[in-house]
């Protein structure tokens, strides 16, 4: 009884997806696609590695704020700040595209997976595309307490921009301060991990606007329902604005 109450706490899902997104950023440097392009020019592999990989974004950003959780876990805070709450908001849709978006290659694109997929590789995938953001998600919904007020739709547009907006200027300066010799080498190394963002040097702006728009709307459209799933199934996660009457008059209490 008392290791099934672990799985009822916090700390567990924070500390968990914290050493699992560590560990599947270290085991990924040591997969053999890796070591072949970390000997080969280190520089070039680790300025690839931290710019056009969405999983090494996804694994920061995840530590960054599930250690944030222990730290108002530890202070008591019951209900975080706004800010918090959006990033809590921008982590989920983060690990859920990140979980969509290798099975999706799974399935349907398996020439972008490395040649070489060995039992290790796919350990190192299961625990970095799985395990972790089921674990992250499942911390969301079951403890991640929001207001009303952050279901609103523009709201949570603006909170999704900056991650694909900044992914993609990462690309492009990634892709045009790379040496040319080493790109499209024997070892591969990536002009665009996105395939789409090549209309770039084809001069095929409106093919990109196009891809970039309904990114932007996918994402918006994820988390929205990933907000309606959580409102349905824990709604005691989700806290009402309270209204208070003075002078009969009704105005709602300050977000914070």
């Amino acid at each position: 009884m008392k290791f099934i109450k672990i799985f009822k706490k916090k700390p567990f899902y924070l500390i968990t997806g914290i050493v699992l997104n560590i560990l599947a950023v270290i085991f990924s440097l040591f997969l053999p696609s890796s070591i072949n392009k970390l000997n080969y020019a280190p520089f070039n592999f680790f300025w690839e590695f931290f710019t056009v990989n969405w999983c090494v974004w996804n694994s920061i950003l995840t530590v960054i704020y599930n250690i944030n959780e222990i730290k108002n876990e530890r202070q008591k805070v019951d209900f975080t700040k706004k800010k918090q709450r959006d990033f809590g908001l921008l982590v989920a849709i983060s690990n859920l595209v990140a979980m969509l978006v290798f099975t999706t290659v799974l399935l349907l694109k398996k020439g972008l997976l490395p040649a070489d997929r060995t039992a290790f590789w796919w350990i190192n995938s299961i625990i970095w595309h799985y395990a972790a953001p089921i674990i992250s998600l499942i911390y969301f919904f079951q403890f991640v307490k929001l207001k009303k007020s952050d279901f609103n739709k523009k709201n949570l547009f603006w909170i999704i921009f900056p991650l694909p907006a900044t992914f993609f200027l990462a690309n492009l300066v990634r892709r045009f301060s790379a040496k040319p010799e080493y790109l499209g080498e024997k070892l591969k190394f990536k002009k665009f991990i996105i395939a789409p963002f090549e209309w770039v040097e084809k001069g095929k702006f409106t093919l990109l606007s196009l891809f970039i728009i309904f990114s932007l709307l996918g994402f918006w459209l994820f988390l929205y329902l990933l907000l309606k799933a959580k409102k349905y199934y824990f709604p005691k996660t989700i806290k009402k604005i309270k209204i208070k009457k003075a002078f009969f008059v009704k105005f709602k209490t300050k977000e914070y």
